[in-house]
């Protein structure tokens, strides 16, 4: 009786009373996308793209289209060939858009500078850290990973550049880094009486370090903002987690001056 008394019911309802009835609920959509620069630049896109520093798409442009003909040749099918202009593309699209990390982009210039002056084993070697660093040992052809390689191979039948690109002499720091900087040397001089002569030029060379780091465009945007936070810190102790955080975000590119800053604030 409930069933009939149900579908007589349902039977009396207009079509306008059902639709609501029969259609499934509303779905939130998600918000727009914004359409700005800031909107689609990456989310690795920490330590930005320095057009005037060693990593220059320039630079490699110069060190890398005299190889790219015999880097070619090396192949004898035509999807090899395009491999190595997929690579070197790939490469410089991401030197641009800010994908590649300021350890990244070190080693990147070491590995360009060997190349330039045709140090072969050690731009060799260069290039399996940074396969190390940013693969997980296996490389697909048409990579700028896999076209690093091939570079290499073209370098040993092509002469070297009777000139060098060279980018700017001296880049200026920021004027927050600057002052990050100055504080840190503050702080050796201070430090001074209780280290050793050795320790003192160890800490003077990774300070230099850390200030080419940061000139060239190296270092992470939240590697920056701990390096403010720790030379701002009321105490010891929280200026020493301010470098635990570093350590833990940025092991790779701070892994160089780190210690130095560890041993003046101990």
């Amino acid at each position: 009786h409930f069933e009939s008394t149900c579908i007589q019911c349902f039977n009396r309802l207009s079509f306008d009373q059902l639709m609501p009835m029969l259609e499934p609920p509303p779905v939130a959509l998600p918000p727009p996308v914004s359409s700005s620069a800031e909107a689609l630049k990456p989310a690795s896109a920490a330590s930005g793209y320095n057009a005037r520093g060693p990593c220059a798409v320039e630079r490699l442009q110069a060190a890398f289209d005299p190889l790219l003909d015999a880097a070619m040749a090396l192949h004898d099918e035509a999807a090899g060939k395009e491999g190595i202009q997929k690579g070197v593309r790939e490469l410089y699209c991401k030197l641009k858009d800010g994908e590649l990390p300021g350890s990244v982009q070190e080693k990147l210039a070491r590995f360009v500078s060997a190349l330039e002056v045709r140090n072969l084993s050690e731009a060799s070697s260069v290039r399996e850290d940074i396969i190390r660093t940013t693969t997980t040992g296996w490389v697909e052809g048409g990579t700028w990973q896999w076209t690093l390689k091939h570079l290499v191979s073209a370098a040993e039948s092509v002469a070297p550049a009777e000139t060098l690109h060279t980018a700017p002499a001296d880049q200026e720091l920021s004027a927050e880094m600057a002052e990050v900087m100055t504080a840190l040397s503050r702080m050796l001089d201070e430090a001074r009486s209780s280290l050793d002569a050795r320790r003192c030029d160890d800490v003077t060379k990774k300070l230099e370090e850390l200030k080419a780091a940061l000139q060239n465009g190296f270092v992470m945007e939240s590697t920056r903002q701990q390096l403010t936070a720790v030379v701002q810190a009321e105490d010891m102790k929280a200026a020493q987690k301010c470098l635990q955080q570093i350590a833990k975000n940025d092991f790779q590119g701070s892994k160089a001056w780190l210690p130095a800053l560890k041993l003046l604030f101990r």
